[in-house]
């Protein structure tokens, strides 16, 4: 009975731990406050609250009746002038948008990312929403735009004057603001979409401008037929026997390159098929762990030798390459820093300790090649890791650098 009963509450905590997790997340699909924010207001948009608003050029009004332009989509963020971090950055990416749609190139810069303006003839304006509307008057929201070069007639600054309705606003959007204690305030940095009819539609985040300009310069249509290129040149009898005649070449370049063909692939893939991989894929846990497992599969080696003799084997092997260079693609940046270093904690060890393995072994592992072409394998594995831990490292550094400021502090108007 004793047992019994240790099972039964087992599985009753198992079972509410789970069901506590899945609300949490919405059902896994997201694993913090931004995210689950993102999600519900996709599902349901939420109706700009009746507050009244000024600043350089608006006259005190309504912001739903400001908001109320017919054809038009409004990005909306949240700032103060005396920021010197997160409202910086988000000067410097309305500053990108701003340059966008003055060359008359809406679309390129936000279409991917706000759907909602290609019913709206791609016209978009930009409002900076102050939350600290005591200090920041609208002379100092007209330095502010002046310090950022600020087009009224594509990007304006508000504030909420009145100090309940500003934290009415701040409430129904969602806009967490968090007074440090030494005039400085913590807040998140999110933008809103917001229709003609002063609906907020999704919040988002606005691409990087390299990003933009990559996807420019290499469309996914002309990736996809790159990648389909790359596949089929890879599967050439000629030349899947001269990668394969050597062990290291068969893990150093033909594994990569498969990866890559699977990576290119599926940039055409469309907004509906990635949404439905993204439900089974949250945060890029699914698709790193699928990755992490092919490729640990992959490295026993009596894989390379039965993908020399067994046709089924070779299929299944570049099959599965192809696959998780896909996964990975789609898997990357959804993960961010804490998931991907979990991923590559634990597939760049287990490189490096193979690579010794190769290195320190005094018999051939794989019968279909030397000794010294697996010593020469182990070698390279064992930098690979290394190379990729400090390149990620690197990358880690950089996103980092990133978040400081990108522009010169606008100073404080003279009220001398």
């Amino acid at each position: 009975m004793t047992v019994l009963r240790t099972a039964l509450l087992s599985v009753g905590l198992a079972v509410a731990g789970y069901a506590s997790v899945s609300w949490l997340t919405h059902d896994f699909q997201v694993w913090t406050a931004e995210g689950a924010r993102r999600l519900e207001v996709a599902l349901q948009p939420v109706a700009m609250p009746p507050v009244v608003v000024d600043g350089p050029g608006i006259a005190p009004q309504l912001l739903t009746r400001w908001l109320a332009v017919p054809g038009y989509v409004t990005v909306v963020d949240f700032i103060y002038t005396r920021c010197q971090t997160v409202c910086l950055s988000l000067g410097s990416t309305f500053q990108q948008l701003q340059s966008s749609l003055q060359r008359d190139r809406a679309t390129q810069a936000v279409g991917a990312l706000i759907t909602t303006t290609e019913s709206a003839g791609g016209r978009v304006r930009l409002l900076s929403l102050s939350f600290d509307g005591g200090y920041d008057t609208p002379a100092r929201l007209q330095a502010y735009a002046q310090k950022l070069e600020a087009d009224p007639v594509v990007w304006q600054l508000a504030r909420v004057p009145d100090i309940a309705q500003n934290a009415l606003l701040l409430h129904r959007l969602g806009v967490v603001v968090v007074p440090d204690g030494r005039g400085d305030y913590e807040h998140n940095a999110a933008l809103l979409v917001v229709d003609d009819q002063a609906f907020k539609s999704h919040w988002t985040l606005i691409s990087t401008r390299a990003r933009a300009g990559a996807a420019t310069l290499c469309p996914p249509r002309r990736q996809r037929a790159l990648g389909l290129s790359l596949l089929a040149i890879l599967l050439l009898p000629p030349v899947r026997h001269a990668l394969e005649a050597s062990m290291a070449r068969h893990m150093l370049v033909q594994f990569p390159l498969l990866l890559c063909g699977g990576a290119l692939l599926v940039a055409g893939l469309s907004s509906r098929t990635r949404a439905f991989v993204d439900r089974w894929n949250a945060h890029g846990i699914s698709g790193l762990v699928g990755v992490s497992l092919a490729l640990a599969v992959l490295m026993v080696p009596r894989v390379l030798d039965l993908a020399l003799i067994d046709p089924v084997i070779e299929i299944a092997k570049c099959t599965a390459l192809v696959l998780a260079g896909g996964a990975l693609r789609l898997s990357w940046r959804p993960a961010g820093m804490v998931v991907q270093a979990f991923f590559l904690g634990n597939v760049l060890p287990m490189t490096a300790v193979v690579g010794q393995l190769y290195i320190d072994s005094p018999v051939r592992v794989c019968n279909a090649y030397l000794l010294d072409d697996q010593a020469l394998l182990g070698q390279w594995l064992v930098r690979a890791a290394i190379v990729l831990a400090v390149l990620w490292l690197m990358q880690v550094a950089r996103a980092l650098t990133r978040q400081e400021v990108r522009v010169a502090p606008p100073s404080a108007p003279d009220t001398a």
